[in-house]
């Protein structure tokens, strides 16, 4: 059987073309780390776990003393990110709960931000103790303070310990042992707190400690740390040997 030339050359374009992005791909999974740039947060996001490492952000009494709703609740995924992309289905039938790490919450004075809170990059696999307890427990918490006037800058950390193997989804979502969310008071100074929520299904605590035990007690990975340090200008000496070790995508983006 004769096949005509035109229909050769297009198979092999396509075939050129699969490859080009299973290359894509792999070169994305194997990179540490990738950032999305979002409308009132950022994400620091490890490709190899496939979940958000660090989301920085600021709040503040107006950022959520409206009653905005959306319609739809339905999570994105990030195209700002490199492939292969995480969706929402990824955390259907898992058992665990689509947890944010910039809550919803904390943008219903404004539709557009509230909906851009809604990508799969903001999110981590929770159990359901752990969102509605200890998580939730830290919002309430932070919008009290805010409430009697503070302003806060937030670095919500994801924390995996060598322990943790569980995935889920057909993109291999790695799920955290346990999250930490260290806050800083832009309007009183010295007023800062470190929060943790353990991700089991006896709950958790939100525990307030001293900021500058957070890299011996709680943040095992230094990139988060390099991370936190530079969002929330914390003085380098609180971990001077581990944020010279932080890699050279971090450096770059820093140092703009």
């Amino acid at each position: 059987m004769n096949i005509p030339r035109w229909k050769c050359y297009l198979a092999y374009i396509a075939l050129l073309v699969a490859c080009a992005l299973w290359c894509y791909d792999c070169a994305a999974q194997s990179d540490p780390l990738a950032i999305s740039h979002h409308k009132s947060y950022d994400v620091y996001y490890d490709m190899q776990a496939m979940s958000p490492l660090v989301v920085t952000y600021s709040v503040q009494l107006s950022d959520f003393a409206g009653n905005v709703r959306i319609s739809s609740r339905h999570f994105k995924r990030d195209t700002n990110l490199p492939r292969p992309w995480v969706k929402d289905a990824d955390f259907e039938r898992s058992g665990y709960v689509r947890g944010h790490m910039c809550a919803a919450g904390f943008r219903d004075s404004n539709k557009e931000l509230m909906k851009d809170t809604y990508y799969c990059s903001n999110i981590c696999p929770m159990t359901m103790v752990c969102n509605s307890g200890a998580w939730k427990r830290q919002e309430d918490f932070i919008r009290n303070k805010c409430s009697g006037g503070c302003a806060f800058r937030i670095a919500a950390i994801a924390r995996f310990e060598n322990c943790d193997t569980i995935r889920i989804g057909g993109h291999q979502v790695k799920v955290p042992g346990s999250f930490v969310r260290l806050a800083v008071c832009q309007v009183h100074k010295g007023e800062a707190y470190t929060m943790v929520a353990q991700n089991r299904d006896i709950g958790g605590s939100d525990d307030d400690v001293i900021l500058n035990e957070i890299c011996s007690r709680f943040i095992l990975d230094e990139r988060a740390i390099a991370i936190a340090c530079y969002y929330l200008q914390l003085p380098k000496s609180i971990s001077e040997t581990k944020i010279e070790k932080s890699s050279a995508l971090l450096n770059y983006e820093f140092g703009r």
